[in-house]
């Protein structure tokens, strides 16, 4: 009988600490959900930097958030990778930098100051990106593999693998 209750007991405080640990981790498990929500870095390589509205600044770091606002920026050695929306992704090269005008998945828009990004952008009809650069800006209308070089001066290229642009 001893032993039959020390093994009921052992079962519901197994079962309590699973639940526990399933449940009551909600902090750090919202944390690694893949958000809806544009900004949530997904890969950091070599020198990358963020300054934050709030004026803080130091280094990004991969599940890191960019927040509207927010300046990333790439060393000569660095590399970015951060969510645009479920499927579709900025990739940022050496010496580029940007921040986002609006994370809204409806209309999303950032700002590349400098340097080389590549977009992947798996786009809906109500999912619409817009890059302004410091001579222009472009609307990315359709599902496709784009990249924007910022030149010293300002201009700006845009290269259009696939989809379509205005």
């Amino acid at each position: 009988m001893r032993r039959t209750s020390y093994f009921a007991i052992t079962a519901i405080v197994g079962i309590f600490c699973a639940f526990s640990v399933a449940f009551g981790q909600t902090d750090v498990a919202d944390k690694y959900l893949i958000s809806a929500k544009a900004g949530a870095v997904n890969h950091v390589e070599g020198a990358v930097s963020v300054i934050r509205t709030s004026g803080t600044s130091g280094s990004l770091l991969k599940r890191d958030r960019v927040e509207v606002g927010d300046r990333v920026t790439t060393g000569s050695n660095g590399r970015a990778e951060v969510l645009l929306n479920p499927g579709s992704y900025v990739r940022l090269s050496g010496n580029s930098s940007f921040e986002f005008g609006t994370t809204d998945l409806e209309d999303l828009q950032l700002k590349l100051d400098s340097g080389s990004a590549i977009f992947e952008v798996f786009a809906a009809d109500e999912f619409r990106v817009s890059i302004t650069t410091p001579k222009g800006k472009v609307a990315l209308i359709d599902t496709g593999i784009y990249r924007v070089d910022v030149a010293s001066d300002g201009t700006a290229l845009l290269s259009v693998t696939k989809g379509k642009a205005e």
